[in-house]
């Protein structure tokens, strides 16, 4: 996927490949 914010509350644009959680 692409470096996109997967929750509102995290905004720090990081690669979400392995990270399911803030």
């Amino acid at each position: 996927m692409v470096c996109r914010k997967r929750f509102p509350q995290d905004n720090t644009p990081e690669p979400v490949q392995g990270r399911g959680g803030p």
